[in-house]
């Protein structure tokens, strides 16, 4: 049996392990950088501020979740069936027809945010003014058009 100075010895010696550990490392700061952010965020807004802004993102996300059909999964899936026997059009034609679907359904959802960014203003918000924040980060759905194709 290996004594523990030996035992961290090769730990420390094991090239995928400190990997693994330096990345870990690197989330658990990102993590607790997150943290201290919020709370500062609702210490400046204030309570009742930091609430309608939590509700805002969390309803146009959930609006965003709905019209997804999570094409990052396709493209993970058959993109690498593809390319592993040599067939780069129809690799190429699998990640032109995901990006055009995730886009399309992208501005359908934007759309229907637009369409009920008035509903949720009034019964999650419970404030009607709150539907200028909802359209104003609805915008963000624009913003990552084909972001689920791009990832996979």
């Amino acid at each position: 049996m290996k004594s523990l100075p030996q035992t961290l010895r090769a730990w420390a010696q094991d090239h995928l392990l400190r990997r693994v550990a330096r990345n870990s490392s690197y989330l658990f700061i990102s993590n607790v950088i997150s943290a201290v952010l919020s709370i500062v965020t609702a210490n400046l807004l204030g309570v009742e501020s930091f609430g309608v802004l939590a509700l805002v993102m969390g309803f146009v996300t959930n609006i965003n979740r709905l019209f997804s059909f999570r094409m990052g999964d396709l493209v993970v899936r058959y993109l690498g069936e593809y390319t592993t026997r040599n067939e780069y059009a129809r690799a190429g034609a699998l990640v032109k027809a995901a990006g055009l679907a995730e886009a399309a359904t992208s501005l359908i959802a934007f759309l229907g945010m637009v369409l009920l960014a008035p509903i949720g203003a009034q019964f999650f918000v419970k404030d009607i003014s709150a539907t200028h924040l909802i359209l104003v980060y609805g915008v963000s759905i624009l913003g990552s058009l084909v972001a689920e194709t791009s990832a996979g």
